[in-house]
């Protein structure tokens, strides 16, 4: 009888330890860990940014140039105001502070064709962050090893040079994006 009931347990145990180890292993995607390889594998929140014309001889539409007049105001950038060129277009020198520079991603670059704009450079600036939201929906293949995984994002956390007609960067609104997943042998994996 001590046997039988050593064998039970035993055999319990066993059982036990199985369901454990199977549910420690599972390759099902919830939205959770697809949350946590989205935000890992696209390195959210991701910077998003605005190429700033710095240099001389910038021509400015009224637009930009009110932009520029914020970004003066802000202590970001500095400029010089040349007057008008032929086209009624403003001309400018732009040059950022030490605290424009703060927002600088990247290195200076030049346009693609520099010779139509002697003097003209450029910097990406950070104007805000896309920052994941959450996992709208998952759709897996028939065979269980292929997922679309639909998600939301927002821009957030704004610099100061997220000023004047910024179209696109709506903090109010969320968008939309979808990614493929793939399970290798050690789990779910973006794929490209």
């Amino acid at each position: 009888m001590l046997l039988q009931k050593a064998t039970r347990v035993f055999f319990l145990t066993t059982i036990l330890a199985s369901i454990i180890s199977m549910l420690g292993c599972s390759n099902d995607l919830s939205r959770d860990k697809a949350r946590e390889i989205i935000i890992k594998s696209l390195n959210y929140p991701i910077p998003a940014t605005e190429p700033l014309d710095i240099g001389s001889k910038i021509s400015a539409d009224q637009m930009k140039l009110t932009w520029l007049e914020s970004l003066k105001n802000e202590g970001l950038i500095s400029y010089t105001y040349h007057g008008q060129n032929f086209m009624k277009f403003h001309v400018v020198s732009v040059s950022l502070t030490d605290k424009g520079m703060k927002y600088v991603l990247g290195g200076i670059y030049l346009p693609d064709f520099p010779a139509w704009s002697p003097g003209l450079k450029y910097v990406n600036v950070k104007i805000a962050e896309k920052q994941f939201v959450e996992v709208t929906g998952i759709r897996l293949s028939g065979n269980k090893n292929e997922a679309v995984v639909e998600y939301t994002w927002k821009y957030a956390n704004f610099t100061p040079f997220a000023k004047g007609d910024l179209a696109g960067y709506d903090k109010n609104k969320t968008y939309k994006e979808a990614v493929n997943m793939q399970l290798y042998d050690d789990g779910w994996r973006i794929i490209k």
